[in-house]
């Protein structure tokens, strides 16, 4: 069978080769595998019901596929749904060099991004300033450095254009310089420090767990904490209201001395 890197060909495919080798085999069958209900895993196959990535992670798990493999369905679904955005929004994909990137290495950039989403927003450089608590100067500043990278639009009309179609944390995850990455997890990090101190409990959670595993794990549970943070981002956005904006960060790292022999992680 050749191999495809779309998840839906990838699973038309699998069923025809299992009806194929048993001609008992149905629809139901390899739903009940998937744990999907038949009607809804139908309109998935006719793509006329989309697939999350969790979904792709938890049948790719099903069907016994590599951790590789899954990562390549994962990746393409993902570039698949920017290019929709972008073909519906009319819009030419966005391109960020590494070196543009580095003159928005201040993660409050991307505040001014997510802030667009608000309800309650207005295009102006006091409503940034105030929303996240910086002077008018500085935020004049992120508004300029945003719209020399190309990640922003101010039109004549005064309106404001988001180019990055929502995906600015795409953009920062994917293609910036190691340097930049650290740096800006780096202020996650700061950051969450300072609402552990400062914000109640009804209004964030901070927790952690200690657990005993094999190295050779890592890389599954970095797939599951991706696909996690990813649908705890469409669960937060389904909202006719937004009125605030949370900063999700999970931390997963070694307590004791990994032998020489295991992969660095970078």
């Amino acid at each position: 069978m050749s191999e495809s890197i779309d998840f839906v060909d990838y699973m038309i495919a699998e069923l025809e080769r299992r009806k194929a080798k048993n001609q008992r085999y149905s629809l139901r069958a390899f739903s009940r595998l998937l744990g999907v209900d038949s009607s809804r895993l139908s309109k998935i196959l006719r793509r006329e019901r989309p697939l999350s990535a969790e979904m792709i992670q938890d049948m790719g798990a099903k069907l016994n596929l590599s951790t590789p493999a899954v990562r390549r369905y994962l990746d393409h679904a993902k570039i698949s749904q920017l290019q929709k955005r972008q073909e519906v929004g009319g819009q030419e994909p966005i391109h960020v060099s590494l070196e543009q990137l580095g003159s928005i290495s201040d993660f409050r950039h991307y505040w001014v991004l997510e802030l667009m989403k608000l309800t309650d927003f207005v295009p102006k450089v006091e409503y940034v300033a105030k929303k996240i608590q910086i002077s008018k100067e500085l935020a004049q500043v992120f508004i300029d450095n945003l719209q020399t990278v190309g990640l922003l639009k101010v039109h004549d009309d005064g309106t404001w254009e988001d180019l990055s179609h929502g995906a600015s944390t795409d953009v920062i995850s994917t293609n910036v310089k190691c340097a930049i990455h650290v740096s800006n997890q780096d202020q996650v990090l700061q950051l969450s420090q300072e609402a552990l101190k400062k914000v109640s409990m009804k209004s964030r959670d901070h927790s952690s767990i200690m657990v005993a595993t094999n190295v050779e794990k890592l890389e599954a549970a970095r797939q599951m904490i991706k696909a996690f943070r990813r649908s705890l981002a469409t669960f937060l956005e389904d909202t006719p209201e937004k009125n605030c904006l949370y900063q999700t960060s999970i931390s997963l790292f070694p307590l004791t001395q990994l032998d020489s022999s295991d992969e660095t992680i970078p």
